[in-house]
């Protein structure tokens, strides 16, 4: 009950705590937690900007925020190019049938290789890509992100490793 005794704001059982619509987080609390590893591949051979298989959502509270991490398993190719890079972002869209549009305008994450002369024949690298950030929402509850990624120099990008390596997506909802 709160302080007067007239409300009741959890219920225990056995087993849980039930907390009720009227109990409200400190500002800065997490709230709620939604984990997600993912076991597939998106490859790219263009240069064109494309969704991956890396997509989660999560429902919050109107005026909260959201942090999210990301820790994805990278496979560039640059046979003989003069460099390899990609880069990885992180969209976002409030409803289920809504449209993506890219977090903002920046970069979430850049991975540059090279040397002096061209890349080798058969210059492979891999790399565990991590994402960090927090959005707050401009409207809505439900929140959905996704990660597209953009070949910028050499011959292939592979976001994810299929079986070999898990892909991690962690959305939290904090309190305003």
């Amino acid at each position: 009950k709160d302080k007067s005794g007239t409300k009741t704001l959890a219920t225990l059982s056995s087993s849980a705590v039930t907390l009720h619509s009227d109990v409200t987080f400190p500002a800065g609390h997490v709230v709620q937690t939604v984990h997600q590893k993912f076991n597939s591949t998106t490859p790219l051979t263009t240069y064109d900007t494309v969704h991956t298989h890396i997509e989660n959502e999560i429902n919050i509270t109107a005026g909260n925020k959201v942090f999210f991490n990301y820790t994805i398993p990278t496979r560039l190719l640059a046979s003989g190019y003069a460099y390899g890079q990609f880069f990885l972002y992180v969209y976002h869209k409030t409803t289920s049938g809504g449209t993506y549009a890219s977090l903002d305008s920046k970069i979430q994450a850049s991975v540059y290789y090279d040397q002096a002369g061209n890349m080798p024949t058969d210059f492979y690298r891999y790399a565990n890509v991590p994402i960090t950030g927090v959005h707050t929402p401009s409207s809505g509850t439900q929140q959905f992100y996704r990660i597209y990624v953009q070949l910028v120099q050499g011959n292939d990008v592979n976001v994810g490793i299929a079986t070999s390596l898990d892909a991690y997506a962690t959305l939290m909802e904090i309190q305003a």
